[in-house]
């Protein structure tokens, strides 16, 4: 099975030394052996396992809890069950990834919290305007980071009218489409700000793109600068009704978010040991089980042929038959 994320490329495997894998992923990404034994890892047995364990539950990602990786991992388990590369035991250890995941989801908070900034900025426009419905939220900037905000902005606060507006117009016209708000000319923006209830700044202006004098109609604004240089003017925390928030102090809801979700490693270890080991005390009973049916298959084959060849009487037979069971 081979999972391909944003930062990771692993393979999963059995087989009898994990340099053949090393190799088949060398030779089909045109790697370097030399940069793989310098960056790359490589994990064995129930080391392997509790690895898969981590991966599916979040743990070993970029983001602490990142749930994205479950269903990276799902799409890599379909895929190689389609191509048939995944045998019995395979299907049942990760099973089992499955099983650890759902629980520590449900069991800990590894995944509580916020760690996006643009769903951070959500969650404060809920916090601070009470009743949204019918309020006018206008976003400035629709570069990359701007088309995920107006994608949130869509899904989590389906009853206010949504406004976009960027230098490029073409740009801002076609995610307000996208998004099913409206456009407005980036040369109309001053009375779109004084007009807007929520202003979200996201662009990448040599200067500032809000400053005080454009705001000439007493109302009360919650603006966030989601920025990076800031590209709204501190000033206008001056002026009355106006509630402004930057990246930074966003940031620090996030920073929250990030030791509460550390903090709760340890349960959700918990939760992987003890999945592991129910994982193997089930290869141990379909060992004991496998077993036991070659043995009496074996059994039961000399039984044919002590009675064919008349060797020894029904007694004897009975006793060996005994010794074979113990």
């Amino acid at each position: 099975m081979v999972l391909s994320t944003c930062n990771r490329t692993e393979i999963y495997a059995i087989c009898d030394h994990p340099q053949k894998l090393i190799e088949m992923l060398c030779t089909h990404t045109h790697g370097q052996m030399k940069d793989f034994m310098e960056h790359g890892y490589q994990y064995y047995g129930t080391c392997a396992i509790e690895h898969l364990f981590k991966v599916a539950a979040g743990l070993d990602s970029q983001i602490i809890g990142d749930y994205e990786i479950l269903s990276q991992l799902k799409m890599a388990v379909k895929e190689a069950r389609e191509n048939g590369c995944i045998n019995y035991f395979m299907d049942r250890v990760i099973s089992f990834a499955f099983q650890a995941s759902k629980e520590i989801k449900s069991t800990t908070q590894l995944s509580s919290g916020t760690l996006s900034v643009s769903y951070a900025a959500i969650k404060i426009i809920k916090e601070k305007i009470e009743d949204l419905q019918n309020k006018k939220i206008l976003l400035i900037g629709a570069g990359k980071f701007g088309h995920n905000i107006g994608k949130n902005l869509k899904a989590y606060l389906p009853g206010s009218t949504l406004f976009f507006s960027n230098r490029t117009d073409r740009k801002a016209l076609d995610l307000a489409e996208e998004c099913g708000g409206q456009f407005v000319p980036y040369d109309s923006i001053a009375s779109a700000v004084n007009d807007a209830d929520v202003i979200i700044v996201s662009t990448a202006a040599e200067s500032y793109t809000l400053y005080p004098s454009l705001f000439t109609v007493p109302k009360s604004h919650l603006i966030l600068d989601l920025s990076v240089p800031k590209n709204v003017d501190p000033a206008l925390q001056n002026i009355e009704g106006v509630s402004l928030l930057n990246v930074d102090e966003i940031s620090m809801i996030l920073d929250k978010t990030i030791s509460l979700r550390k903090a709760e490693i340890p349960k959700a270890m918990s939760v992987i040991n003890s999945t592991v080991e129910e994982l193997v005390e089930w290869y141990r009973k379909r060992l004991n089980r496998q077993f036991s049916i070659n043995e009496k298959g074996k059994a039961g084959n000399i039984k044919k042929a002590l009675f064919s060849n008349h060797l020894i009487c029904p007694v004897g037979l009975r006793q060996n038959e005994r010794a074979i069971r113990l």
